[in-house]
């Protein structure tokens, strides 16, 4: 089967990990940091990462894209799969951009998980997947500008961040009207002359 390096800084996850992985013949390694791993993949190379991202020293993000922008290209095309308890809209859309080829959400059911690899293993090439993965974040991102996914919840208040707009869109209080004119105080300002053509 596959070999296969699970990251994360704990150490329950990571065996969680390597014991549903490895009742399925995978080689699993094991890294508890985003420095330990690029270490393990520069001296070994696995055919895919399963990478946390909250991790002390060098987060899951940073790591991922050191692996992604690596000199070795063979490097570079090793999927990714993020697996983190960050999994918001914003967090799987930055999976994607970033070069990730899945987000998955902690705690996560071992059959998904198992899936989730076989796809990644057994799809297509990398940077296929990646491409695939990126513009579906894309897509993620769009419709959130659109306010159809990610909104606030129905009751709540508070400013919405509108991505394309320069400032946050107030969508708990109706938009500001110009005060009315204070009729009487410029009727006193006007000249005789002005009031008889009013008057007129």
């Amino acid at each position: 089967m596959s070999r296969i390096l699970v990251v994360d800084d704990e150490p329950d996850i990571r065996m969680l990990v390597r014991v549903t992985l490895g009742l399925d013949g995978h080689d699993v390694v094991e890294a508890g940091s985003g420095i330990e791993a690029l270490e393990v993949v520069e001296r070994d190379p696995p055919d895919l990462i399963v990478l946390d991202v909250m991790m002390p020293e060098l987060s899951g993000w940073d790591t991922l894209n050191q692996l992604k922008h690596h000199a070795d290209p063979h490097l570079r095309e090793i999927p990714v799969l993020m697996l983190t308890a960050l999994a918001g809209p914003m967090d799987r859309a930055k999976g994607g951009i970033e070069g990730a080829v899945r987000h998955l959400a902690k705690p996560i059911a071992p059959d998904d998980l198992r899936t989730s690899v076989l796809d990644a293993l057994s799809g297509e090439p990398e940077p296929e997947q990646r491409r695939r993965a990126r513009n579906q974040a894309m897509e993620e991102l769009a419709r959130m500008e659109r306010g159809e996914s990610g909104a606030a919840p129905s009751g709540s208040v508070g400013p919405r961040t509108r991505f394309g707009g320069l400032e946050a869109v107030r969508t708990d209080r109706a938009p500001a009207t110009a005060p009315a004119p204070d009729l009487a105080a410029a009727a006193a300002q006007l000249t005789a002359k002005q009031r008889e053509l009013l008057e007129a």
